[in-house]
């Protein structure tokens, strides 16, 4: 074993440098733990949040019209029940995206989610205002 001060000195260095890599590596891995936490306890909250349903008082605020000739959507059928929309159907369009449904089926969907059935955009009884009704959320 050599006694050198210079050959110590290699040993500490190198020693100190296994360490400095050793905590970058355990605090890289420690930081991509906690994004990955973050990530999912997001997820779940969104998850959480689309599952419940809005309540039957806000459901009843939406607009609702009765469909007369001439028909004139973007779509001829309901995306939830796949039928033809025909006149005299009271239909709901979504202030928010514009989308239309048979009040009869979307009014059910509503209770479960949140959501437009086809593009997810979150309800609202208004576009210009997106924080209306939150207090009448279930």
């Amino acid at each position: 074993m050599k006694s050198d001060p210079l050959f110590f000195l290699c040993i500490c260095i190198s020693a100190v440098f296994k360490g400095i890599i050793f905590l970058d590596i355990l605090l890289s891995f420690l930081l991509l733990l906690l994004r990955s936490l973050l990530l999912l306890l997001s997820f779940l909250h969104r998850q959480q949040e689309s599952s419940r349903g809005l309540s039957s008082a806000f459901v009843e605020k939406l607009a609702r019209f009765e469909l007369s000739e001439p028909v004139t959507l973007r779509r001829s059928d309901c995306v939830v029940c796949l039928d033809d929309f025909r006149k005299s159907d009271w239909c709901r369009r979504l202030p928010s995206c514009g989308h239309v449904f048979h009040q009869k089926c979307v009014d059910p969907w509503f209770r479960k989610a949140r959501t437009c059935p086809i593009c997810r955009a979150r309800v609202r009884l208004r576009e210009e205002d997106p924080k209306q009704g939150e207090s009448f959320l279930s």
